[in-house]
């Protein structure tokens, strides 16, 4: 219900912009593209009975709009500002907004909105190019008229709004203002229905100034809280919807979590130890927009000492951030019966620059979960092999290393597709042939896309290479091979 609603937000502003009679247009890239004069684009004939109507010009602005312009220095909002997030609200109408179910975005899972503001003759003006959900436009020339009021209550910026005009109706097409030197935010509100079935939305869009230095951060605005922690406890009651933590160099063991935790998004598993009256282990769940960082310079290390549950889970979670951290297993090599890292019926997980170590069964274990990019990262000392994915699509490992895992396949993948590994390095690994007849290397089986480019393998024993659809491109081999290396 929520995509259909913003799409029909869409279609309706692409209706309106087409409706000026000065589009379609493009959206220039650069200042100097700044036109002399305004330019118009002539419309195809069409056959009709009605009466033809004139298209008439972007009016300029008056001399009274210009001064008001340059003293509220509007200057600022001229350049080309690119989409970066939105976030779209819901609720019964008298909701505030800081109590409305909210859900966020980032441009690339919605699409894209350009605009460009420039000036001419002394007035604003914008183009505009939009491809968000199912709907497509453009905008050219369109008039930009500055008020002295607030976008909306809440704003950063109380004191005026930058409306984009529609020049054939007078109507409002968008209102904007500018919250920092290179953030500008869109605000849309719209309520519909009536009685029991009333209902009011309100989407709030940023864009970004191209090339600032807050484009190169953009990821940051999925995060509403910058956290700092110390110690395991103070982790998982941070956990949440929207927060980057940051954590202090330590051993974070999840074993020692404490039972007076409380957070809806931490769920624990197995229960308690008697003995110790901690945590077994606990899974992160249906938490979005997440990053766990370690702080700069720090070594930091998230263990459990139950070699049979995974060190992180997590559980219907999308766009989640791992940067920087060891994990692992302390207890005795070769006991474990669980992953390092799981997850599960989720999307969007970067794993990065992190050393996932056994005696895990594998460093990382996925079902039904898709967008999973891990670079920089080692895997190694894993008792089953190095990932295990089921249902999975879409997956990329990067500048990965790969080493003295043992026993089964080190690639296990079932009905996946396009799981792809790059500049990887593989060594050391050890397939048990003789014990399991049947695993090989890679194993992709009911699996498609599975690809390996760049990657080497070095001192890896095993008895067939591959088996299933696997695209292998400019790979090296100085391995000890018992069978056929293809499989």
């Amino acid at each position: 219900m929520k995509k259909q609603m913003v799409t029909a937000m869409a279609l309706l502003l692409c209706v309106t912009l087409t409706g000026c009679g000065i589009i379609p247009g493009f959206l220039r890239k650069h200042k100097d593209d700044e036109p002399d004069k305004p330019q118009t684009t002539e419309q195809p004939a069409q056959d009709t009975d009605e009466e033809d109507i004139e298209e008439p010009e972007a009016p300029a602005a008056t001399d009274e709009a210009a001064q008001a312009g340059d003293r509220i220095g509007h200057k600022e909002l001229i350049g080309n500002w690119q989409l970066v997030c939105e976030t779209d609200y819901s609720a019964v109408p008298g909701i505030p907004l800081e109590r409305m179910d909210s859900y966020f975005y980032m441009a690339e899972e919605i699409g894209h909105m350009e605009l460009y503001i420039y000036e001419d003759n002394g007035a604003l003006f914008a183009d505009y190019d939009l491809g968000k959900y199912e709907m497509v436009g453009t905008g050219y020339h369109l008039p930009v008229e500055i008020v002295n009021e607030a976008l909306y209550e809440g704003s950063a910026n109380q004191e005026w709004v930058a409306k984009i005009v529609n020049p054939r109706t007078k109507e409002d097409v968008c209102r904007l203002t500018l919250e920092e030197d290179n953030k500008l935010v869109e605000f849309e509100s719209y309520e519909y229905g009536e009685g029991e079935d009333a209902w009011h939305s309100v989407t709030i869009s940023t864009f970004l100034r191209e090339g600032s230095k807050e484009m190169e951060h953009k990821d940051d605005l999925r995060y509403n809280e910058t956290i700092t922690v110390s110690n395991v406890m103070e982790l998982l009651q941070a956990i949440g919807d929207g927060k980057k933590i940051i954590l202090k160099e330590g051993v974070y063991d999840i074993s020692r979590t404490d039972k007076s935790l409380r957070n809806s998004k931490v769920v624990i598993n197995n229960g308690w130890d008697s003995e110790s009256d901690t945590v077994v282990s606990v899974s992160i769940k249906d938490v979005e927009n997440l990053c766990l960082k370690a702080e700069e310079g720090a070594k930091v290390e998230i263990c459990v000492t139950d070699p049979y549950v995974p060190v992180m889970t997590f559980n219907g979670c999308r766009n989640v951030i791992l940067d920087g951290i060891t994990a692992g297993h302390h207890v005795e090599p070769g006991t474990c019966g669980g992953s390092v890292i799981q997850l599960q019926d989720g999307y969007n997980y970067h794993i990065s620059n992190c050393h996932l170590y056994g005696c895990g069964t594998y460093g990382i274990e996925a079902m039904n979960t898709s967008d999973i990019h891990v670079d920089q990262t080692e895997i190694y000392e894993c008792t089953y092999g190095i990932v295990d994915l089921a249902n999975v699509y879409n997956a990329s490992f990067t500048n990965c290393t790969m080493h003295d895992n043992k026993d089964m396949s080190m690639i296990s993948l079932s009905q996946c597709s396009d799981v792809v590994f790059t500049d990887c390095a593989f060594r050391d690994n050890f397939v048990d042939s003789q014990n399991y007849f049947s695993v090989r290397f890679v194993q992709a089986n009911e699996s498609y896309g599975t690809a390996l480019h760049h990657c080497t393998f070095t001192g890896n024993t095993y008895g067939r290479f591959h088996e299933g659809d696997v695209e292998i491109d400019n790979c090296s081999f100085k391995d000890t091979i018992t069978g056929d290396k293809a499989g």
